[in-house]
């Protein structure tokens, strides 16, 4: 999951590069879990999809969280960020009504509009990541003057 590992390095982006890294890997290894999980109740006749829907909704948790605790963010990026949330959000819903897209639309599925918006979701966080990184970046970035 994108936005998982994008929340999994800006939660822990103050921290030390080991912390960081060891955050990151937990967050791969639950997502591993998770599917490995679902595979071993889905043969046994219970598919349990519990562990991976809760590691889809963590970054809609974990980012404002994050966010309301650190001060340093500008409010254009907060924006962004909350941008990103919102189409991941979206995506969810357009999930949920899979089906009824299909036969609302007649030519797009839920399934498939989840994906573009989870792309743009992503496309936003990583824009957001790469002004912050780039060296001319407006004085809004924090650590930039």
């Amino acid at each position: 999951n994108t936005l998982a590992h994008f929340t999994a390095h800006l939660v822990q982006e103050g921290r030390r590069g080991e912390v960081r890294a060891l955050f990151r890997h937990w967050f791969g290894l639950f997502a591993v879990a998770s599917v490995l999980w679902w595979y071993y109740t889905e043969s046994k006749g219970w598919g349990d999809l519990r562990p991976y829907l809760l590691l889809q909704g963590l970054p809609l948790l974990l980012i404002p969280v994050w966010q309301a605790g650190y001060d340093g963010i500008p409010r254009s990026e907060r924006a962004r960020f909350g941008m990103a949330l919102f189409l991941y959000l979206l995506a969810k819903v357009a999930e949920l009504g899979d089906h009824a897209l299909l036969a609302m639309i007649g030519w797009l599925s839920g399934h498939t509009l989840k994906h573009l918006l989870a792309t743009l979701a992503a496309g936003v966080l990583v824009a957001t990541l790469v002004r912050r990184a780039r060296p001319d970046a407006s004085p809004d970035v924090p650590g930039r003057s």
